[in-house]
């Protein structure tokens, strides 16, 4: 497997009538509802760079691929949020993930994740968790039905 070079980031929020609708409603906003979500634990290979998007390409890859992610998502009927941030160094990076109900909580986890993952790793971090890029994505409930709210790091298809 070829490692990816450039790790395209998309957040989006949906609504439906069940909360799986409404995340399928997010997945398809964000631009990965027609594939086959794998999710990773959250490391970034070296030289690898996270480029925020609106949502990832439709023609990236085929209807049914299976591609691996980093994923942040929550859905409710009350108010939901979705965060992730990065840090990274020369010998590669970490993603960290969080979701409830309020954007500061999550982005506060967020940086406190990343604050740990950074303690706990012996590198020469580029990034400061306190400063980290951190993207967070949250919605109101409708009247009627669910709330989503999904951050995704698409890193490849897997073959």
């Amino acid at each position: 497997m070829t490692l990816p070079t450039t790790v395209p980031l998309a957040a989006a929020t949906g609504a439906g009538a069940t909360d799986l609708d409404a995340l399928d409603d997010a997945f398809v906003a964000a631009g990965v509802g027609d594939y086959n979500l794998v999710e990773y634990s959250s490391v970034l290979p070296a030289g690898a760079r996270v480029e925020r998007c609106d949502r990832v390409p439709a023609d990236r890859y085929p209807v049914g691929a299976p591609v691996g992610v980093v994923l942040a998502r929550a859905a409710g009927r009350e108010p939901v949020a979705a965060g992730v941030g990065w840090v990274r160094s020369p010998d590669g990076g970490v993603f960290f993930e969080a979701s409830g109900s309020e954007p500061e909580t999550v982005e506060t986890e967020v940086r406190a994740g990343l604050a740990g993952a950074v303690r706990r790793r012996d590198r020469a971090w580029e990034t400061d968790p306190a400063t980290a890029p951190v993207v967070v994505a949250s919605r109101e409930p409708p009247a009627e039905g669910a709330a989503a709210a999904a951050v995704v790091a698409v890193h490849d298809r897997l073959d």
